[in-house]
């Protein structure tokens, strides 16, 4: 199956379950023994493993820290598609009460086998965790970013 139209499917689904908490409709798109992989930085790096434990990493993050803000999201250019890998650049942008955007960078990294998600890897190489931590400190109070 088209990894494109795997991840497609996914990240729509990703908005609706956004919504609406119905977080069992992602299931369907993690392979048993999928793996999930975030990386800000040395001390913000988690792991999980099966569709269970991923989604209930990304309801942790998605309730600890985006549901307090308001939450802009987009491509940053094409997605690239290599055989059954899928790669994409994104920014999302967070704003609470009266704060400047918190502009978050990052890439996503898909494998796709037999039509769901056996890897999924996001990155934020460019955290400039120095301009994050002030803008938590000073507009993120009960905010956890965490998985």
């Amino acid at each position: 199956m088209d990894p494109m139209a795997v991840f497609g499917a996914y990240a729509t689904d990703f908005e609706k379950t956004y919504v609406d908490d119905d977080w069992s409709r992602l299931e369907k798109y993690f392979a048993d023994d999928a793996v999930y992989h975030v990386t800000a930085s040395e001390e913000m790096d988690w792991h999980m493993t099966g569709p269970k434990e991923i989604l209930a990493g990304l309801k942790r993050s998605i309730d600890g820290f985006d549901r307090h803000c308001e939450r802009t999201i987009g491509l940053r250019g094409a997605p690239v598609v290599e055989g059954n890998k899928i790669s994409l650049d994104w920014r999302v942008g967070y704003r609470r009460h009266d704060s400047p955007e918190l502009v978050l960078l990052g890439c996503s990294k898909a494998t796709i086998e037999d039509g769901q998600i056996q890897e999924l890897i996001d990155l934020f190489p460019d955290l400039d965790r120095d301009a994050y931590e002030a803008w938590v400190a000073k507009y993120g109070e009960g905010l956890e970013f965490t998985y």
